[in-house]
């Protein structure tokens, strides 16, 4: 398994993405994702990816508001099961597991409408229960 794989294994084996294509062309999907670090843009994401921190500390450190999104670039990403791994991404680029969590649900909210994303009365916002604690191990969001 490459190293791609590794720390992205939806971009191999993604839930809603196998729920909701027929066998066959899920199958196609996967085996076309198998030889990712061969294809030239693993190469050029790689050296892109050791720019993302040097870019994103003043911004985080400076207060921007960083929402995550589900629209991406990342080849062989699947939209859908990633925000987990945007979290995951923005503690590793520097953020709290806090502010991470924030930027993937109040934060947006607030930009979207002003009573959506925060759990308070006469707000909407979805609520998901997690076993663990979160600002200790963001992974525990992904299940």
């Amino acid at each position: 398994m490459s190293l791609e794989t590794e720390r992205f294994p939806a971009r191999i084996h993604d839930q809603e993405a196998d729920a909701a294509l027929p066998a066959d062309l899920y199958e196609h999907l996967v085996s076309s994702l198998a030889d990712y670090e061969l294809i030239p843009t693993a190469d050029v994401d790689r050296r892109w990816s050791k720019n993302t921190q040097r870019k994103m500390e003043p911004l985080i450190r400076g207060g921007a508001c960083i929402v995550v999104g589900t629209d991406n670039s990342v080849v062989g990403l699947i939209n859908g099961s990633t925000t987990w791994y945007e979290v995951k991404n923005f503690v590793d680029l520097g953020m709290t597991p806090m502010e991470a969590i924030e930027a993937a649900t109040s934060r947006p909210g607030r930009l979207l409408a002003p009573d959506i994303g925060t759990l308070r009365p006469g707000f909407r916002a979805d609520v998901i229960l997690v076993k663990g604690d979160v600002l200790a191990d963001v992974g525990l969001l992904q299940t």
